[in-house]
């Protein structure tokens, strides 16, 4: 079985749950912590939901970064390619969460310059991965919604995800359930709790994105959060909370009181 960068197993569009699919980095006079304590300076966001860099704080130093990335990856024509991308992005923030998708690519740059995003997603990935779970994880957890953040913000169409947790709410799974489009996403209870039998989990944590940037739930959210609830409860599996996530946070509906 076949896992993603960011440890979340593939899904197919077709079905749910399908499955098809420390250290620190050194760049130029800028260091990111890669390791699961070093990273907060990704993990930290400001009102726009963008990931806030160590000394970073205008253009010219957003350019600069971005031209060291290119410079110290031996890329030529790195300063063009840094205008470009600080135009394209506006922040290294939003360049890093556009290149969380496997498929991202930007029609005539060279291939190494999303490779080497890539590579970097890949670490802050890891890094917030390995915070959010070593503890065991409670849905209001900073460290966990700031790994949600970086992994789900970017993502074009709303994708619904669920955490399975063992009795002492270690993780037990990390699934993609299904992909929608730009403002909805198809919830199916039935295959959540089958999934869940499945990996002998006790409870659950339903996860998933809004690409427009609006963390308040719909109707719809609402609806089918407590249908699950009442699905686990009969199966004598606990729905956690149902988390909501942007690039301007992350909302739950449980903290909402709108659990029923």
């Amino acid at each position: 079985m076949a896992f993603t960068h960011s440890g979340v197993e593939r899904y197919s569009n077709t079905h749910p749950f399908h499955s098809s699919p420390g250290e620190k980095l050194g760049i130029g006079r800028h260091k990111f912590d890669a390791g699961p304590l070093g990273v907060s300076s990704i993990g930290n966001f400001d009102s726009r939901g963008n990931a806030k860099f160590p000394k970073n704080k205008n253009k010219t130093e957003e350019i600069e970064i971005f031209m060291e990335l290119m410079l110290n990856a031996s890329i030529e024509n790195f300063d063009q390619i840094a205008q470009d991308l600080f135009g394209r992005f506006g922040s290294v923030a939003d360049a890093l969460y556009f290149f969380q998708a496997e498929d991202a690519k930007i029609d005539g740059v060279d291939g190494k310059v999303s490779g080497l995003f890539k590579s970097i997603a890949q670490v802050v990935s890891s890094g917030l991965r390995s915070q959010a779970l070593s503890k065991p994880l409670i849905s209001s957890s900073k460290a966990l919604h700031d790994y949600l953040r970086f992994t789900m913000a970017g993502l074009q169409r709303e994708t619904a995800r669920v955490l399975f947790l063992n009795g002492e709410n270690r993780l037990l799974a990390d699934k993609v359930a299904s992909i929608g489009s730009v403002n909805h996403v198809q919830i199916y209870p039935r295959e959540i709790v089958k999934e869940a039998l499945l990996h002998n989990a006790t409870a659950l944590i339903l996860v998933h994105n809004h690409p427009s940037g609006n963390i308040e739930p719909s109707r719809s959210d609402i609806l089918v959060t407590n249908k699950l609830k009442r699905v686990c409860e009969f199966l004598e599996l606990t729905l956690h909370d149902h988390l909501i996530v942007s690039k301007t946070g992350v909302s739950s509906l449980r903290a909402a009181g709108l659990f029923k």
